[in-house]
């Protein structure tokens, strides 16, 4: 008995530690596509963005989603603020920032006193969020028991293709957008100088893993560190469960492999020529996207925000096989439609989280948040 029992609590630490954590959520495999809708009633929100239940709430393009195990978390690009938002009754609250529009030098503090530029991608991690601050070229962090917002690196003004590796302030990105963690390192898409960015979350200790900071063409290249070549890199993301080997880079319209500890990028799925409405299911090369703006997992399957395409893309893990699992390709606004795979409609899906095996979804140019189950 004495032994099942510290086999039980063996496994709920390992489910708090990495089951939760960052922008994965709980496990557990989508598989019907059947599109709902959890917050928002499709009403762009400015910077009075407004609290509710469901459909009373507002929001301002959503852009970034993470869980800590109990609530959603949604950086909120445009309306400039964190909210959270109840994954069972669809409650939305303002979390952190004031909404008004931050400089280069956003404003550090706790709940609204803080202000952001444009809040991107957002992961979860040992009590705190961490954003990437697009327009204000830094990394923030939010201490989710109180709400206090730091800046653990950047400087606030953006730096090019030399961009600094340092530490804190003494380094620089060029618009930062895609974050992701394992259960050391925060990992970065620094889009404008087509970078992987490696951050210490503690110390905000900052190196590059991969890329030669020459933003390509279509024809982004494989290679070992500062050899891979990138096309706008836009997001990134670990793959479950955390201690895994690779990292997963979207671009426009293709998905690379990258190893973290050597930063060897290999191509794993797209051929670099954006498609649009029709984009092409396939394996490999043979499958088409048009502007990758969410990744997330729920270990079997990389979910894939496809923006310009206004669908939901599934791509195996194992195979390189791409399918769509929801969205017909034709942007809906405000009245965007719910139902089972190509019935629901879509404008431009963002970033998504796998939590208790449902799919939520950033639907960005509708203002609300989807689920999919």
């Amino acid at each position: 008995m004495k032994k099942n029992y510290t086999l039980l609590l063996s496994a709920l630490f390992l489910l708090l530690l990495f089951g939760c954590g960052g922008d994965s959520g709980s496990s557990g495999v989508v598989l019907a596509g059947d599109t709902g809708t959890l917050a928002g009633d499709g009403t762009q929100a400015f910077q009075d963005s407004i609290d509710g239940t469901g459909a009373t709430a507002q929001f301002n393009f959503p852009r970034g989603l993470a869980t800590d195990g109990d609530y959603l978390y949604l950086a909120e690009s445009t309306g400039r603020r964190v909210r959270r938002i109840d994954p069972m009754t669809g409650e939305t609250v303002n979390f952190a920032g004031d909404g008004t529009a931050g400089s280069q030098d956003s404003t550090d503090g706790t709940g609204m006193t803080a202000s952001f530029a444009e809040p991107s991608q957002i992961v979860y991690l040992g009590n705190h969020l961490y954003l990437a601050d697009s327009a204000a070229h830094n990394i923030r962090k939010i201490h989710v028991p109180t709400g206090e917002t730091s800046t653990i690196a950047g400087t606030g003004v953006a730096g090019y293709q030399d961009s600094t590796d340092g530490t804190g302030a003494t380094a620089q990105f060029n618009r930062p957008t895609g974050i992701t963690h394992d259960e050391s390192f925060l990992y970065v898409a620094d889009q404008d100088n087509c970078y992987i960015r490696r951050v210490q979350p503690l110390t905000g200790e900052t190196t590059t893993l991969s890329g030669n900071g020459v933003c390509s063409d279509q024809e982004s290249t494989d290679g070992t560190g500062a050899t891979a070549g990138f096309n706008a890199p836009i997001q990134v993301y670990q793959a479950r469960p955390p201690i895994g080997t690779f990292l997963y880079v979207g671009t426009y319209s293709r998905i690379f492999k990258v190893n973290k500890n050597t930063g060897a990028a290999t191509f794993f799925a797209g051929n670099g020529t954006p498609a649009f409405q029709d984009s092409t299911d396939g394996t490999g090369a043979t499958a088409r996207f048009n502007l990758i703006l969410g990744l997330c997992s729920d270990g079997y399957f990389l979910y894939v925000g496809d923006a310009s395409n206004n669908r939901v893309r599934k791509v195996d893990l194992g195979t390189g096989n791409t399918t769509t699992l929801a969205g017909d390709g034709t942007a809906a606004f405000q009245d965007s439609t719910d139902g089972t795979g190509a019935t629901a409609r879509f404008s431009s899906p963002r970033a998504c989280v796998n939590y208790g095996g449902s799919l939520f979804v950033a639907d960005g140019g509708n203002h609300r948040v989807r689920m999919i189950d």
